[in-house]
């Protein structure tokens, strides 16, 4: 990789322009050539942080199909008083037990996100603790964007809850299992960070395919569209 040099600016920001620049040159690609990474976490609460990470699972979708021969399923092993979440996420306390450690998921996470688009349901509450545990694990994941697929399924649907109570969006319109049924996909079991995993990429491609058509669509039409609240 060519190193670049713009005098007068100190290295570190350079390099950092450098990547900024690959990046948006990557993006600009139709979105089949580029590479998605649908990532589910499970959590001991909704305001925990990294340490409170139970299970995490990732799989890959390039090309308009998803790559379940790279698909990663992990239990985390904490030290944290658990809450009901365990149950609800169908883990056990054996399970989190002899959990692997966060540290060498992330490293896992972290190379197969490198050069592709992280896309997840709500996936600002995922990249937030995927964020945290960066410099609480020491790795740092860093995918070239965003995606998020209920933003998707917002936007599509904007006029159709326009007028609805008021302009009040149902409460329920927008789950995982809610944005799936739109677009005539099976149900699966939820609360199980693999099996949310497949389903957020299963509608990312659903959503994909129809915002593109029979025309193109790069992917940062599809990050824009995207983009987490």
């Amino acid at each position: 990789m060519t190193t670049l040099t713009m005098p007068g600016l100190p290295q570190k920001l350079a390099d950092r322009y450098q990547s900024w620049r690959q990046q948006r040159s990557a993006l600009q690609q139709d979105w089949r050539t580029v590479r998605w990474l649908a990532v589910d976490l499970e959590t001991n609460g909704l305001d925990c942080g990294p340490e409170g990470i139970l299970s995490i699972a990732w799989v890959p979708m390039q090309g308009g199909v998803i790559g379940m021969g790279e698909a990663r399923y992990h239990v985390i092993r904490t030290d944290v008083p658990l809450n009901q979440s365990v149950v609800h996420h169908h883990l056990t306390t054996g399970d989190i037990a002899e959990g692997a450690d966060l540290r060498s998921v992330m490293a896992e996470l972290a190379a197969a996100m490198t050069d592709a688009v992280l896309v997840a349901h709500h996936a600002g509450l995922d990249w937030r603790l995927l964020k945290a545990a960066g410099p609480y694990t020491g790795v740092a994941a860093d995918p070239l964007a965003v995606v998020d697929t209920l933003q998707l399924e917002r936007r599509r649907n904007a006029q159709r809850y326009q007028h609805d109570q008021m302009g009040a969006t149902p409460f329920d319109a927008y789950t995982l299992a809610a944005c799936r049924q739109r677009h005539d996909l099976p149900t699966r079991t939820a609360h199980h960070a693999l099996e949310d995993a497949v389903a957020c990429a299963e509608l990312f491609l659903a959503q994909a395919w129809k915002l593109a058509g029979s025309g193109s669509l790069t992917a940062s039409q599809l990050v824009r569209q995207g983009r987490p609240a």
